[in-house]
């Protein structure tokens, strides 16, 4: 009987045969060691045996040198693959990946409305990009899974939710393991990916909630840092993005010279809290430029159309000071309460599946955890809880 194929890599890495996975052995390091970041070393290859049937085609070929003797047993389907070539060399299409790519294209890039006359990204630039990286790619599919994983029924839920983090500790690895030069031919897949992953951990951390408030603000002020991070890395490469079709993206209302008369009310009563609470001057200013931000993003949402006028909130906590931030990691209660008015912004556009209730969530946790004793500075974003939804005031 002949013997049967050998199913496992026969020349793999050391690293690829100690952890029983099937290498590739590419060399000099081969992909799952690159996306893993292992040392990634090989065995000096042995000797090559003669087997029976090298010895009998080495004799064929030694008597006609220039025929080449192939029986139509031993041909593959088609011609088209060798017949010794493994079946593990040429994978099945992965169905999921695909089905992630179809709702990727015809329901979540649609929901970011990016197609209004005042923005106008188009669609197949944002594929290129993708396209162009596989970390990119990765997190396109993941942020396509998470969306999926919040519209599903319950029983599909954890389905998606799993292959959304698989698929995103995937694009960070091979994002760790390229480590890409920001530039001209780069800067638009990597702003597309930090954009996205920052996007996809906010939101996991809004809507797919962790038990207990400071697990929560835990997860959620990792987001934010993530999604700080972002604009540093649309900061190094801001003009070259502007130039490209993504510039629409970038479009940020800037704050007014004079800003005497403009906080509305809402955010003019919170600062005069924020004042009469003789916290410092240092922390007084931050929180003054964060309430600012706040009435910026407020005004800028309400002048554009479709997901962009969700981009100034999402892009708050990207605007605020180093010190705010800082201090609502913290969980100092005016902090806090800055950014329960934040909150109200945010279930201002709950009709987002990025964001569902988190609005209200953010309110009544924030109340729960600072007390009673802050009821007169939490008045506004509470009328939110009394009568279903709150608006600040330009």
């Amino acid at each position: 009987m002949p013997r049967r194929a050998h199913k496992k890599s026969r020349k793999g890495c050391v690293e690829c045969k100690r952890r029983h996975v099937k290498c590739d052995e590419r060399r000099p390091k081969c992909v799952n060691c690159s996306i893993s970041e292992r040392h990634c070393e090989y065995l000096a290859e042995p000797v090559p045996t003669t087997t029976r049937a090298q010895t009998e085609t080495s004799h064929t070929s030694r008597s006609s040198p220039a025929v080449v003797s192939i029986s139509p047993a031993g041909m593959s389907p088609a011609g088209s693959v060798p017949a010794l070539t493994q079946e593990e060399d040429y994978p099945a299409a992965n169905m999921l990946h695909f089905e992630l790519l179809y709702y990727l294209s015809k329901e979540t890039i649609p929901s970011m409305e990016l197609n209004f006359e005042r923005i106008d990204v188009p669609v197949d630039e944002l594929f290129r990009l993708c396209v162009s990286a596989p970390y990119t790619m990765n997190e396109a599919l993941a942020f396509a899974a998470l969306h999926l994983a919040i519209v599903s029924p319950p029983e599909k839920r954890d389905f998606y939710k799993a292959h959304a983090g698989h698929l995103q500790t995937q694009a960070l690895s091979m994002f760790n393991a390229m480590k890409p030069e920001v530039n001209a031919e780069t800067c638009g897949a990597i702003f597309l990916f930090s954009a996205m992953l920052g996007n996809h951990l906010m939101c996991d951390a809004l809507v797919f909630r962790d038990t207990g408030f400071n697990n929560f603000m835990d997860k959620l002020c990792h987001s934010i840092r993530l999604l700080r991070g972002v604009r540093i890395v649309a900061g190094l490469s801001f003009r070259t993005l502007a130039e490209t079709p993504l510039k629409p993206i970038f479009r940020y209302d800037v704050m007014p010279s004079e800003r005497d008369e403009f906080l509305g009310p809402e955010c003019g009563r919170l600062l005069d809290f924020i004042i009469s609470a003789r916290l410092g001057q240092s922390i007084t200013d931050c929180y003054k430029d964060a309430i600012e931000n706040l009435q910026l993003a407020s005004n800028s949402a309400k002048s554009t159309p479709g997901f962009m006028s969700k981009s100034p909130i999402i892009a708050w906590p990207v605007r605020v000071p180093d010190e705010y931030f800082d201090a609502l990691v913290a969980r100092r209660p005016e902090a806090l309460i800055i950014f329960a008015h934040y909150a109200v912004l945010l279930h201002s556009i709950r009709d987002s599946w990025l964001f569902c209730d988190s609005g209200l969530y953010l309110i009544q946790s924030i109340n729960a955890f600072i007390g009673p004793e802050w009821e007169e500075w939490m008045a506004f974003p509470n009328s939110a809880l009394d009568m279903g939804s709150a608006h600040f005031s330009n």
